[in-house]
């Protein structure tokens, strides 16, 4: 926020989006909102913000114009895959954020691959887009460094990887600690991790929960079981893990993908939950309702992501040299019937 003091109008007698900031006592961001329509404000902030706009005779017509003359009026969208539900849902919400302001959105996918990240992100670049959101490679450091010295403005999403962006998360780290609270208060005491890929940061923040949650408790125990590419190799790791002395009595999927493998495998080799093991997934997949009974999930805050994303892409494009923001939503668990008490002598 902006304390109120001096404004540059004074000084030179021409108000600026920063005067109208500080006269009002807020960012940039919300100035540009309330005289863009960038997106809905509360009639208190708009109030606020007009007032200060007249204190200091600020031509409404000229930041107007001058946005207009910067905007290609396209955002670029650089994602690794669409193949799970949250970043479809993710996907669609950016989407929708980019038509409601006027924009247009577009999305290209690296598949993980470094080097078609930054021939993508170059791309984007070349078109002259007016911001980028990125959901980076395992190793995005070449595309960031071409972001920067195009200067474009940047906002990464779900991979905490580079301090001087904009960077926006689901708090990991805390939804599986809170998933491995409800399973120990059930009993639980041996936990199977799936993820797709381990090395992804947001496992790694989920893992990092599991070493902590095992290293303040003796008793607790979990093991990590990659889904890989080959579903029957899957299938027989599952089997032999599950059949095993002391094995695990809750199993958590990393994703909506992982999820479905798992399912399947639970159903081909007669397990069911929670009778057997305890079932829960990151990601909220629609199908998990259809089955019986349905599965528990850790669903992100997609919508609420989405609209925090594009707020701190419009706060950059509105103010270059702020400094970043790097905030983490909290996820929401959703019991549901597949969870239950660790089996009895386990």
């Amino acid at each position: 926020m902006f304390g109120i003091g001096m404004t540059q109008a004074g000084k030179n007698g021409r108000a600026t989006i920063l005067d109208v900031a500080r006269e009002a006592n807020v960012s940039v961001g919300s100035v540009s909102n309330v005289l863009n329509g960038t997106r809905p404000v509360s009639r208190k902030l708009r109030e606020q913000v007009l007032a200060a706009a007249t204190r200091l005779n600020f031509s409404i017509n000229t930041v107007a114009a001058t946005l207009r003359r910067r905007r290609s009026g396209v955002i670029g969208f650089c994602t690794t895959y669409a193949t799970t539900v949250y970043l479809r849902e993710l996907a669609d919400e950016l989407d929708k954020m980019a038509t409601d302001n006027g924009y247009d959105l577009i999305q290209v996918f690296t598949r993980q691959d470094p080097e078609l990240e930054l021939r993508r992100v170059r791309s984007l670049i070349a078109r002259q887009v007016d911001g980028l959101i990125l959901l980076p490679s395992l190793q995005p450091a070449a595309a960031l460094e071409a972001v920067r010295e195009a200067g474009t403005p940047l906002v990464i999403v779900d991979r905490r990887v580079d301090p001087r962006f904009d960077t926006i998360t689901v708090a990991n780290h805390a939804a599986m600690g809170l998933v491995v609270k409800r399973l120990r208060a059930l009993g639980h005491r041996r936990l199977l991790f799936i993820p797709q890929n381990r090395w992804v940061m947001t496992t790694q923040e989920r893992i990092k929960a599991l070493e902590d949650a095992a290293a303040t408790c003796a008793e607790f125990s979990f093991e990590i079981l990659e889904r890989g590419q080959e579903k029957p190799h899957f299938v027989e790791a599952l089997r032999m893990t599950l059949a095993k002395d002391m094995a695990p009595t809750a199993i958590v999927t990393g994703n909506s993908s992982v999820a479905l493998w798992t399912v399947e495998a639970l159903q081909q080799l007669g397990r069911r939950w929670p009778d057997d093991v305890s079932l829960v997934t990151f990601d909220e997949p629609e199908w998990t309702s259809l089955l019986s009974p349905p599965v528990a999930s850790i669903a992100a805050p997609t919508r609420a992501m989405a609209e925090r994303v594009w707020q701190a892409l419009v706060d950059r494009l509105a103010e270059a040299d702020r400094a970043p923001v790097d905030e983490r939503m909290m996820a929401t668990l959703d019991m549901r019937g597949s969870i239950g008490p660790a089996p009895p002598n386990n």
